[in-house]
């Protein structure tokens, strides 16, 4: 049988905050444990070359809760280094997707200090969801498709609409993996997700075993794809 090409994987991260009070911990600490796991995700894929990975990270739903000072507090402090230890891996493109509404200055100065979007040697693109929710996503590109359509006397139905999508050129996920327990997408990339195989486990973010997400993939290369033929 031949195999499925894996091309794109995405994660939603969920459990960071319950994996520190199972092990008697504090937030930051599980939100430091899960920075681990991200990292540790992200080179598995690169030595297995898979090109696109997405991850969930903060969804605008979340953004306001009162717990998630820990959470900016960890994201400003170790974000540099973050990147940093992501660019040693390989030749890596970082694109951060989602809304700047509602996000604490020093995040904001933080996010426009790196140039994401400048690399053009690259073998692998990481997508990371911060402050994104679908709805918005949504939203932003039915404003985008207006001031396209009025700024070049089109119809509407004359725009193509993909280039105002956050993950415009890259192909659809091709799995999605949700840690966590909960079996739902959450407001995440829904229009990228139509086709992708879906994959929900009990296991705590940071508890995620890299052969867990082998197991995965080989469940992944045994299914017959029709794209709703």
């Amino acid at each position: 049988m031949k195999k499925n090409k894996l091309k794109h994987i995405c994660f939603i991260l969920d459990g960071n905050k319950r994996w520190a009070k199972k092990n008697n911990l504090n937030q930051l600490d599980g939100y430091k444990k899960g920075i681990e796991k991200i990292y540790e995700i992200i080179k598995y894929c690169y030595e297995h070359n898979i090109e696109y990975v997405t991850l969930y990270l903060l969804s605008t739903e979340n953004v306001n809760r009162k717990n998630n000072n820990s959470f900016f507090k960890l994201a400003n402090k170790s974000f540099e280094g973050f990147v940093k230890k992501i660019n040693k891996i390989g030749k890596i493109k970082m694109n951060i997707i989602g809304e700047n509404q509602n996000l604490p200055k020093n995040i904001l100065n933080l996010i426009e200090k790196f140039p994401f979007n400048q690399k053009n040697d690259f073998n692998q693109t990481i997508n990371l969801a911060f402050n994104y929710g679908f709805i918005d996503e949504l939203k932003s590109v039915i404003k985008k498709t207006n001031e396209f359509a009025l700024e070049n006397k089109m119809n509407v139905d004359e725009v193509n609409i993909e280039n105002f999508f956050y993950l415009k050129n890259q192909p659809d996920p091709d799995i999605l993996i949700r840690t966590g327990g909960y079996n739902r997408i959450s407001n995440f990339i829904l229009k990228n997700l139509i086709y992708t195989e879906l994959y929900f486990l009990e296991t705590l973010w940071p508890d995620l075993k890299l052969s867990q997400i082998q197991n995965i993939i080989l469940k992944y290369n045994k299914i017959n794809r029709k794209y709703g033929l």
